[in-house]
């Protein structure tokens, strides 16, 4: 499951779970341009035919979180970042139950420099998975 974070006044707050085409023709806050993560988002909103009004794009989601706050739209973020908000009661939390949205991740490092056991430990937990983590 996705969670599409939003200000507790949005309309959409009071739904307890919702699907991804109830965020069709909402404002939408998103990533930048150059992250990958906005392709994603991009590839997954036209699979299902869902189009959003982007308002603000931004490269982190701490300012992604703050312009949720500040305004009556909504995102796609994944759950551990919202965590805090949530408990605050400065954003809702909406589960979008027909979608799981995977966040791709990995790691640079130079082939000639040995990993620390630690760093090691940390590869291994990303191609576990594929290399991507729910969104």
């Amino acid at each position: 499951m996705t969670i599409a974070p939003c200000p507790p006044d949005h309309r959409l707050a009071r739904q307890a779970i919702s699907r991804l085409a109830d965020l069709n023709g909402e404002n939408f806050v998103g990533f930048d341009q150059e992250l990958e993560i906005l392709r994603e988002v991009d590839r997954t909103l036209m699979e299902h035919d869902v189009s959003v009004q982007i308002v603000s794009e931004f490269d982190n989601i701490e300012t992604i979180k703050q312009a949720l706050g500040i305004s009556s739209a909504v995102s796609l973020l994944p759950r551990p970042s919202i965590e805090r908000e949530v408990q605050r009661g400065t954003l809702v939390e909406l589960t979008l139950e027909d979608l799981t949205l995977r966040r791709p991740v990995g790691i640079i490092h130079k082939l000639k420099t040995r990993l620390t056991p630690t760093a090691e430990l940390f590869v291994a937990s990303l191609t576990e998975g594929n290399g991507a983590r729910d969104l």
